[in-house]
């Protein structure tokens, strides 16, 4: 009888410090983050001097924050996607949710593997990144690609999700968070509070090139807007976590607290759009560097939760992979990251 596996690709992240500078190495050796003309051999020296540089300051952030959570959300969110699957009747009720994480285990080897073990021949590619780029879903979709042909599976039958920007369950999840943490607010910060729709930034090239990730994002923080009846007026998009040289997406969130003081704004709420769980750029950054950082331009800051295993998210990963199992299927060699 034939089933099929539900692959849910993730970043995935170190749970202890003595992982950190592994999990580095595999983030920078992957060309969809560097790309470099002087082949492997090249990347991965780069990757090593990378990350054996950056790994003693990234080490007591994620001790900080007790390790980073993100397979244990990412676990939880795949069991209740299968039992909402299961519900609806979809795949039989007998689809595997598999999470494959791209820098840390379960890397995609050992998941699909796992997956033929449990009989799995056709699988559904399910990015768990709402919005498109090459640098996340296009590399995990490589990534799963290759594995798949180095283990003799190149003509299996794949479905895929490529993303959800606007999905209604994924906006109905969002603006049932953002109107959880608005209505725990004092009354006068409920009417005026600014709503940053805080995402993971990219460099300015990344976009250039054509990737629609910025596009998707705003039009994610306006059907959020629209759907929990904020008036665009006190909404904005910035962009966190650049790192190195070269130019990236803006503005930056955490310099915006003192631009947002000086314009008489006094509370502030953070929504992590392009995070569907909580990890090191939620827990570290948004909770503690911009807490400091609106603490000393004297701005209340509200940080909304990312969705962790949250019904509707699940509901609306449901409804993508009804659709995609209902397009035509292709073989798992023909997939374009």
């Amino acid at each position: 009888m034939s089933r099929t596996a539900l692959l849910l690709f993730q970043l995935g992240g170190p749970e202890t410090p003595d992982e950190v500078e592994e999990f580095l190495y595999n983030l920078f050796r992957d060309p969809f983050i560097i790309a470099l003309p002087w082949g492997t051999a090249g990347q991965e020296r780069l990757a090593r001097f990378i990350s054996s540089k950056r790994a003693p300051k990234m080490r007591p952030v994620y001790e900080h924050i007790g390790g980073s959570p993100i397979a244990r959300v990412t676990n939880a969110q795949a069991k209740r996607l299968e039992s909402v699957l299961a519900a609806r009747g979809v795949l039989d009720g007998n689809a595997k949710a598999c999470v494959v994480m791209r820098y840390t285990r379960p890397f995609a080897r050992e998941a699909i593997e796992a997956a033929c073990e449990a009989g799995c021949d056709r699988f559904v590619f399910v990015p768990l990144y709402p919005h498109y780029a090459r640098a996340t879903t296009g590399s995990s979709f490589w990534d799963a690609r290759e594995t798949m042909k180095s283990l003799g599976l190149g003509d299996a039958q794949v479905a895929v999700v490529k993303d959800f920007p606007t999905a209604p369950r994924y906006v109905e999840a969002m603006v049932d968070v953002l109107k959880n943490k608005l209505e725990k607010m004092p009354p006068d910060a409920q009417r005026e509070a600014i709503v940053i729709f805080s995402a993971h930034s990219l460099p300015i090239s990344y976009i250039l090139a054509g990737d629609p990730y910025q596009q998707q994002i705003v039009a994610s923080a306006h059907a959020i807007a629209q759907a929990a009846s904020l008036p665009w007026a006190r909404c904005e998009v910035m962009y966190q976590s650049q790192t190195g040289p070269v130019p990236w997406l803006g503005p930056a969130t955490p310099k915006m607290f003192k631009v947002l003081a000086a314009m008489g704004k006094r509370d502030v709420v953070g929504v992590p759009i392009s995070f569907v769980g909580e990890h090191v750029e939620t827990l570290h950054e948004m909770d503690g560097l911009f807490g400091d950082a609106a603490k000393a331009a004297g701005v209340r800051w509200y940080r909304v939760a990312a969705l962790d295993d949250h019904p509707l998210l699940a509901e609306a990963l449901a409804d993508e992979v009804e659709a995609a199992i209902a397009r035509p299927w292709i073989a798992a060699e023909e997939i374009e990251p």
